[in-house]
């Protein structure tokens, strides 16, 4: 369906039901010019809506950004692939060391495609559930990834 069918559509609804929720009054004009009013308003939002959707300009009606795990870098389209989610830092004692890693099994429910990481900075640690594999943070970030901020 089109832009401007939906925008009508949502136009004529919206006047109904400002006619509807008014009482009827003989000779009440000024009901009718604020309907009216109220019409003109919302078809001229949706035409400058769509206006700006022809140029190219994203018009975000959310408000506040989405910041559930990732951190605002992550939702980011530009250079996405090279920003990792932060969420997926975790802490493993390796060699008497405490170490950084990215376990494979979250980048990959993270929509990160593990294929394209470095096979160098691909390390295996023994965890509960016997060996796990993922890759070593700070070799990650010496290959020019980024880890996005942690919420």
């Amino acid at each position: 369906m089109s832009t401007r069918f939906i925008t009508a559509i949502l136009t004529v609804a919206a006047t109904i039901t400002a006619l509807a929720a008014v009482p009827a009054h003989a000779g009440d004009r000024d009901g009718a010019v604020r309907v009216i009013a109220g019409a003109t308003v919302l078809y001229l939002t949706g035409r400058m809506i769509e206006d700006l959707a022809r140029q190219g300009v994203i018009v975000d009606t959310r408000g506040n950004e989405d910041r559930r795990g990732h951190g605002s870098d992550w939702k980011k389209k530009k250079d996405r692939r090279h920003v990792l989610p932060g969420s997926c830092v975790r802490r493993v004692e390796m060699r008497h060391k405490t170490r950084q890693v990215m376990p494979r099994h979250c980048l990959k429910r993270n929509d990160v495609r593990v294929n394209r990481l470095p096979g160098r900075c691909e390390i295996n640690w023994r965890g509960r559930n016997g060996l796990r594999t993922g890759y070593a943070v700070h070799c990650l970030k010496r290959n020019g990834y980024e880890i996005a901020r942690r919420w």
